[in-house]
């Protein structure tokens, strides 16, 4: 989309010339940069707390969109932005854009009646908090003056309120010896210490901040720090609820620091360093979508890390494998009576009956009820080996409905999927049976694709300490195979140690695809790479 009007228009109202670098450019305090969805204004200052406006061209028409959430569709730590003003100065901010052009809506509640109900919205957020947090206004039209006010009022309130959170959190990260730190203006941080990761978060409404020790994992790893619309009405504007989510110990507030190096030395375990591998861009892609949609299929040829990475998104997502998450094989045999509920015979007094029982997709929903304050999740694994329809059966509209009920067959029972439970299925699109999935399956889940990847076969062997010949060799071999398997070898086939034992996993592994599936044979495909 062309930017040059957005960069004409700011330049006007902020009477500054533009700077361009790359695809992106700075026009006073405004950052710009377009894109395939529109072109994306933000305050080149305290841009994690301040909203942003989002141009568009629909239908030939300007449309231009003040956005409370976040880019990418979080919402932490917006919330606390308008919810901390008084009433006074938010009529005073929002009462000339009201009777004019402009719509004012919360992107899953609906249109905004007027200012009052505006308020009264701010004032007492819905329940469900994604409803609260999405807060656009929608101007249509040329001049979108009255939404650039509003951007830079509050960030000339936030300028004034930063210096004190700022040498707040300075501080804390002192205090807590930190080396290192990841920081979201002056709203939460998260510390890296030699006595383990805290993370630092303003309480909503207060000058104060919580500290929490980030727990480690069953495995001793350290749990990785997230946030997600759905915790924006949590206490603190991180999103973060003391001692409830599971990830975290609440050790105090700032305000007392004293106490808070003393309930983190009385701790039973206390965290510690410890190796944690970064999450890659596809499982923070997966994550996103499951945090959005709460269930996700990964769909790509064998061989390129679905499961592996179905496995890893678990572990950050809900904990411990066998307790808050499972992983289950999907095969021929599976049916919906052995994965949700059926019947199984007993010996009775008069002879044999029948007693239901509960799946393991059933057990985790009752554990995700029990437990609303976690997060449960299940994987279902190489679901094109399975008959979907069989195995689902009414999970279609459970998983689509959230807390609907749909009736069990053999319990009579309802079930409802709860929020806290997620879903991810993985799927070999090669596979013949995955063209005859259900369209309705489909329609019901978001996708991930994963592809054969050179990228990641290259910084696999580099991994391995492998020298940069052997692995452009590696590499033109994976060219040439996926040349004649059309694209359906993965990347991991690859993987190896050495380049010995790459060449025995092409012997014993590659070769039979290569016969069955390409009638080829290995030396003729790698003539002159052998």
């Amino acid at each position: 989309m062309d930017i040059r009007a957005v960069v004409s228009f700011l330049e006007d109202i902020t009477g500054e010339g533009a700077v361009y670098d790359g695809d992106r450019v700075s026009v006073g305090l405004f950052d710009v940069k377009g894109g395939p969805n529109g072109v994306l204004i933000t305050s080149k200052v305290f841009p994690g707390v301040l909203p942003h406006v989002l141009y568009l061209k629909v239908g030939g028409e300007s449309v231009w969109l003040l956005r409370f959430y976040s880019p990418d569709g979080r919402a932490v730590p917006y919330k606390p932005l308008l919810r901390e003003m008084e009433e006074e100065a938010l009529r005073d901010l929002f009462a000339p854009l009201f009777g004019g052009s402009h719509i004012f809506r919360f992107r899953d509640e609906g249109v905004v009646k007027d200012l009052e109900d505006l308020l009264s919205r701010i004032r007492y957020p819905a329940l469900h908090p994604a409803q609260y947090a999405r807060l656009e206004v929608i101007h249509r039209g040329s001049s979108p003056l009255p939404l650039f006010k509003v951007l830079s009022s509050l960030r000339g309130r936030y300028v004034s309120l930063f210096p004190a959170r700022e040498k707040a959190l300075n501080a804390m990260a002192e205090a807590l010896g930190a080396h290192s730190y990841m920081r979201v203006e002056g709203e939460w941080q998260v510390l890296g210490t030699d006595r383990g990761r805290f993370l630092c978060a303003r309480e909503v409404g207060r000058e104060d901040y919580g500290i929490f020790a980030i727990k480690e994992d069953y495995a001793g790893r350290l749990q990785t720090f997230r946030t997600s619309p759905d915790m924006a009405n949590a206490p603190f504007v991180s999103g973060t609820v003391p001692d409830l989510a599971g990830e975290y110990v609440f050790l105090g507030y700032s305000s007392d620091l004293k106490s808070v190096l003393s309930n983190l030395e009385s701790l039973n375990s206390p965290p510690r360093v410890a190796i944690h591998r970064e999450l890659s861009a596809k499982e923070q892609e997966v994550i996103e979508v499951l945090y959005r949609y709460r269930q996700v299929l990964l769909i790509g040829p064998p061989g390129t890390g679905k499961t592996y990475v179905a496995r890893r998104v678990a572990e950050y997502v809900a904990g411990k494998e066998g307790r808050d998450w499972i992983l289950v094989q999907a095969s021929p045999s599976l049916r919906y009576e052995e994965f949700v509920e059926g019947l199984r015979p007993v010996k009775g007094q008069g002879g044999v009956a029948f007693e239901v029982v509960e799946g393991p997709f059933l057990k985790m929903v009752r554990k995700a009820k029990e437990r609303p304050e976690d997060r449960f999740l299940i994987i279902l694994d190489e679901m094109n080996r399975g008959n979907l329809p069989a195995i689902l059966g009414d999970l279609l509209y459970a998983l689509e409905y959230r807390g609907r009920p749909a009736i069990r067959p053999y319990s009579g029972e309802p079930l409802a999927v709860p929020e806290n439970l997620f879903f991810i299925g993985t799927l070999n699109e090669r596979d013949v049976s995955t063209l005859q999935m259900d369209q309705a399956i489909l329609r019901r889940f978001p996708v991930v694709f994963f592809e054969p990847d050179e990228g990641e076969l290259r910084d696999y062997l580099k991994g391995e300490g492998w020298e940069e010949r052997d692995i452009d060799w590696a590499v033109e071999v994976f060219r040439r195979l996926n040349e004649v398997l059309k694209g359906s070898l993965g990347h991991a086939y690859l993987f190896a140690s050495t380049p010995e034992e790459l060449k025995e996993k092409l012997h014993y592994f590659v070769r039979p695809l290569l016969r069955l599936k390409a009638n080829r044979d290995l030396g003729d495909v790698l003539e002159g790479l052998l």
